[in-house]
């Protein structure tokens, strides 16, 4: 927010009366950066009632035990960079020991682009790399509250959705800012009316750690000929 002085002098019979005016000018600066996102547990994502057999709700319960043990540090996990034509949402290379399990394999997050008001997901086949288009599958019907609240210095505002390809409903709960004036967000979440800075769904929390603004960021998208349809996608395994 930039606030500029006007001086206006109005002649009063003879008299010149100085007047100074402040205006409030909102530069639209904050249309390129990266911003590094944490995830916190929240809870299981799955709810074991409903699935058969011992020996996998055993390694479900396994699974979710170790997600909340490596997810209880607050560290950047991944990252969204983003500009005008669109954004790229990737996971920070940690240090593997011993080939454990990493923080990241428990954050449902993989790698993405937006652009062209289209989302593109990251899938291989052996070492062949492509991002297909699931904008058709991940449509979002958002609902806005009245709710509010602040996250790094910036007024936030809910909205929530249901998961487009869950069995069950399950709601996500975004908190996004319109300060921030480009339709992304974490994971494959997108739609709303700015960038959003926390997500809940799938019992984690994604959560801004750190904005960086940078002008004319530059972001690499993917040439044409890795971009293919999930029709097309899926004819590769035929």
């Amino acid at each position: 927010m930039c606030v500029y002085k006007f001086q206006i002098k109005i002649n009063t019979n003879g008299c010149f009366l100085s007047i100074l005016l402040f205006f409030p000018i909102l530069v639209f600066s904050q249309i390129s950066g990266e911003i590094e996102f944490g995830t916190e547990y929240l809870n299981m994502a799955i709810d074991t009632s409903k699935v058969t057999g011992e020996e996998v709700k055993d390694f479900l319960v396994m699974q979710d035990n170790t997600a909340k043990r490596v997810l209880a540090d607050d560290e950047t996990y991944f990252t969204v960079k983003f500009n005008l034509v669109g954004a790229h949402v990737e996971k920070v290379k940690m240090m593997d020991y011993n080939n454990s399990l990493l923080p990241t394999d428990f954050i449902n997050i993989t790698e993405l682009f937006y652009k062209d008001s289209k989302l593109y997901i990251n899938r291989n086949i052996g070492k062949d790399r492509y991002y297909v288009d699931l904008t058709d599958k991940y449509h979002y019907n958002w609902k806005l509250h009245s709710e509010y609240k602040t996250i790094l210095g910036y007024k936030c505002q809910k909205a929530t959705t249901n998961m487009p390809t869950a069995k069950y409903k399950r709601e996500v709960v975004a908190w996004f800012t319109t300060d921030i004036p480009v339709s992304y967000g974490t994971s494959r979440y997108y739609g709303l009316p700015g960038f959003i800075l926390e997500l809940h769904e799938m019992g984690r929390m994604h959560y801004a750690r750190k904005i960086k603004f940078k002008e004319d960021l530059k972001i690499d998208f993917p040439s044409e000929d890795l971009l293919v349809t999930e029709e097309e996608y899926k004819s590769f395994f035929k």
